[in-house]
């Protein structure tokens, strides 16, 4: 479910009526809600012991989020090493 639908969901119930319900508070709760289940699933993982048999990952829009943002990061002094190179092998 997206923000947009869990928005679409509760915005016409009781249980949001006194908040001030928009997609910015949906989209939060939603993000905290997968990043708990995350959370949940790789302690219970570890603690009976199947990540030593199994690889297990929970996958959330949350997770996917955070490794865009950790491979997004620009590092200049990879890109300057890189270029130079670049350079070397051509001439």
């Amino acid at each position: 479910m997206g923000e947009k639908d869990f928005y679409d969901f509760y915005s016409n119930t009781y249980m949001v009526h006194n908040l001030d319900w928009s997609i910015e508070k949906a989209s939060g709760i939603l993000k905290e809600w997968q990043d708990k289940f995350s959370q949940e699933v790789a302690l219970i993982a570890k603690q009976k012991s199947l990540e030593k048999s199994f690889e297990i990952n929970s996958f959330s829009s949350s997770h996917l989020d955070s490794i865009m943002e950790q491979f997004s990061e620009v590092n200049l002094s990879k890109i300057f090493f890189g270029y130079l190179t670049m350079v070397i092998f051509i001439r």
